[in-house]
């Protein structure tokens, strides 16, 4: 949003592009169209859910200004390049079960600036883009005219109980999803223990691709109970993928499934190929037990074990098992560099043994190390693996 040279409020919306990077102002006005603040309902959270309906259905963007907006009916966006802007994080909160957000099978939606809350009624899901088996026509999908998400976030718990099968369901063809943070609550002002929340703040799964040619740029899903994500969909591409399993799992009998302990953060369906995926990373807590709950990380077509984390995305167990970044000696933490700037204390883990019971130790650091670690170098400042 803008002041023009009129003393207007404006709003621009980029328009997409395909194999760029960088910034897209270095010569000029990024590329797209300018929508007067005229052609947006301003909403506030006394306004009803009818009366935004009623807006949106007679040709309206959607502005909401900042609050929390308990929704117990669906906002529906059933109309082409129809904007929703949110302002300081606007937060719907679902009522009673309802779905808050909901895109119809047209081209060129924009949403963008958006909290999505749980309620304490379990919801289906809280944002669904496109109907399952919904309208695949070309003149409802245009991939020049993506439906696009940006900076859309969404919390299963933490503020308050939350309870939602699906956080984000997005069923078209050709959509954007540009930053997004999908978190099941982990901690939260409930006051629970962690058996508590994870028999209360409950969520499936965190992100379900159904739709064809769907990329997101900066994909966050956290802590949710079964597959974080899950993407049906043929032909979609992930880059940055970040993701935390669950910490509260009571057991390893709550949290397996098929003889297999735990879910993977990334499942690709058997049908589906396997999107391309930039920059994975996935973040786990290791107990102090000897078997590992925490094993499957990616699962991709004909992979019924799952496949197990790359060595950087492993819990560090030495030195050289951590990033750059993470330099220090085993457990007492990290020393501030350039890349951290508090010091870190690492969980504690059972001590790497071989097989007549001799504890390994790291040749640089002196300290106990994993099996794996066979960084063989002078004393000194390691520089371990690079970050990514």
């Amino acid at each position: 949003m803008f002041v023009d040279a009129q003393a207007d409020y404006q709003v621009r919306v980029p328009s997409p592009h395909t194999n760029t990077s960088g910034i897209s102002w270095a010569t000029g006005i990024t590329a797209g169209r300018t929508v007067a603040l005229r052609d947006f309902f301003v909403a506030t959270p006394s306004d009803s859910v009818h009366t935004i309906n009623n807006q949106l259905a007679g040709g309206r963007n959607l502005l909401l200004t900042p609050g929390i907006y308990d929704v117990a009916k669906s906002i529906s966006v059933k109309r082409a390049d129809t904007v929703v802007l949110g302002l300081g994080q606007a937060t719907l909160t679902a009522v009673d079960g309802a779905i808050p957000l909901t895109v119809a099978d047209v081209p060129g939606v924009i949403v963008a600036g958006v909290t999505i809350d749980a309620g304490l009624v379990e919801s289906p899901v809280l944002l669904q883009v496109g109907k399952k088996n919904g309208n695949s026509s070309p003149k409802k999908n245009d991939p020049s005219n993506p439906t696009t998400l940006s900076d859309v976030y969404f919390r299963v718990g933490g503020p308050h109980v939350g309870k939602a099968d699906i956080a984000l369901e997005v069923n078209r063809d050709n959509v954007l999803i540009d930053h997004t943070w999908v978190w099941r609550a982990d901690h939260g002002v409930e006051g629970l223990s962690d058996t508590e929340r994870w028999n209360t703040n409950t969520g499936r799964h965190g992100l379900v691709v159904n739709g064809d040619n769907v990329t997101a740029t900066g994909l966050f899903v956290e802590h949710f109970q079964e597959y974080n994500t899950v993407w049906n969909g043929e032909n979609g591409r992930t880059i940055l993928y970040q993701n935390e399993l669950p910490y509260d799992p009571p057991t390893q009998a709550d949290w397996m499934h098929d003889g297999v302990e735990g879910w993977a953060g990334y499942e690709v369906a058997n049908q589906s190929g396997d999107p391309p995926t930039r920059r994975r990373r996935c973040l786990r807590f290791q107990p102090e037990q000897p078997d590992d709950p925490y094993r499957e990380w990616l699962r991709g077509p004909g992979d019924p074990g799952g496949a197990p984390a790359p060595r950087h995305d492993r819990q560090p167990q030495c030195r050289h098992d951590r990033p750059r970044g993470q330099r220090g000696r085993w457990p007492g933490g990290c020393q501030p560099d350039r890349f951290s700037r508090v010091r870190r204390r690492l969980p504690v883990i059972s001590p790497a043994v071989d097989k007549r019971g001799t504890r390994h130790r790291c040749r640089t650091t002196r300290t106990p190390r994993a099996r794996t670690c066979s960084v063989r170098r002078p004393r000194g400042r390691g520089a371990g693996l690079a970050r990514g």
